[in-house]
């Protein structure tokens, strides 16, 4: 599955850092979406994991949704971002979480010589 270039520059997450709000929010986002069968199922599975995070209440709960966060639902969305994006922080406005145009992923801190 792969979004549409509608949602080119179209940020999922703003103004936070905070990872049980940016969890909020990218789940917020993926569950509004038309997901084909493997998505839906890759969602449900780190819906799971975040479950499990928030009432194991083991000790290791933030470091749990923390990693399932940075290495399951991030690389879900980067997997759906639409052709020419990456998903991500935008490079020149931190706390804006969304799909960016790949031209702008290493373009923006470059100086010119």
């Amino acid at each position: 599955m792969s979004l549409d270039r509608s949602y080119k520059n179209e940020p999922v997450s703003t103004d936070t850092l905070f990872v049980e709000e940016l969890a909020d929010n990218c789940l917020r986002f993926l569950v509004s979406l038309n997901l084909d069968t493997s998505t839906a199922e890759r969602l449900q599975a780190i819906e799971q994991r975040f479950a499990a995070a928030v009432y194991l209440h083991d000790g290791r709960s933030q470091a749990d949704k923390k990693r399932t966060l940075c290495q399951s639902m991030f690389n879900l969305l980067e997997d759906i971002s639409p052709k020419g994006c990456f998903f991500g922080l935008h490079p020149g406005e931190p706390g804006r979480l969304g799909f960016w145009d790949k031209s702008i992923r290493f373009n923006h801190h470059r100086r010119p010589l």
